[in-house]
């Protein structure tokens, strides 16, 4: 595919094959979607200049078409993600040349090969991204507690059973002090008190080793 030159280096690009009965999908499994189901708000899309650390954000409209707007020459990385999909595509590379032509494929291409897969990204030869399947990680509306901690940061920490035990223990190691004064404040006094006879034993014995050495050197 030959690419076109995109208008005022625009891009086109819209996400398709979205499941019409998807409200229905989260209905019958009593799934709660944020923003009252309003789907394309939950696609992500950022552009980034490369080189450049900030992103531009890309709103998606209801028919889930997207306008990158106003790219200088240059090359810009598109990143795309969905809270509520699973896309045949989550990245993509976009290069405007001087004359304001565009060329848009997927961003794992090698840079001077043969990039057949390219799209000039106007409305007539537009991105196109597909959806491939629904992803089910929701809250339901009885709550899951679980489910909250396998969908946050720790979840690859307790879906790694090696890396769970190591958590729960350094945790409970952190946890038990605050426990026991709660608890059994009796057993936390004792421990402490132990901890206390135990640290006045040691500084005792360095103290001793520092008076012996004191009077070696005065030999």
């Amino acid at each position: 595919m030959v690419a076109s030159v995109a208008s005022a280096a625009t891009v086109h690009g819209r996400v398709d094959n979205v499941p019409e009965d998807i409200v229905e999908y989260h209905q019958q499994r009593n799934i709660v979607v944020a923003n009252d189901a309003n789907y394309p708000s939950r696609i992500s899309l950022e552009v980034f200049e490369i080189g450049k650390p900030e992103p531009s954000l890309v709103p998606v409209f209801g028919d889930y078409s997207f306008t990158i707007e106003d790219l200088k020459p240059g090359n810009y990385s598109m990143l795309i993600n969905s809270y509520d999909f699973a896309l045949n595509q989550a990245r993509l590379r976009i290069d405007v040349d001087e004359d304001d032509s565009v060329e848009v494929y997927p961003d794992d291409y090698v840079l001077g090969t043969n990039i057949t897969a390219a799209v000039a990204g106007t409305s007539e030869d537009p991105v196109v991204l597909s959806v491939i399947s629904v992803k089910n990680f929701y809250e339901t509306p009885k709550g899951s507690l679980m489910g909250l901690i396998m969908n946050s940061p720790l979840g690859p920490v307790f879906k790694n059973k090696w890396l769970s035990g190591i958590f729960i223990a350094s945790l409970s190691m952190l946890l038990a002090p605050k426990l026991l004064e709660i608890f059994a404040p009796e057993v936390a006094k004792s421990i402490k008190e132990a901890q206390e006879e135990v640290n006045r034993e040691r500084q005792q014995e360095r103290e001793a080793k520092l008076a012996r050495k004191a009077q070696q050197a005065k030999k």
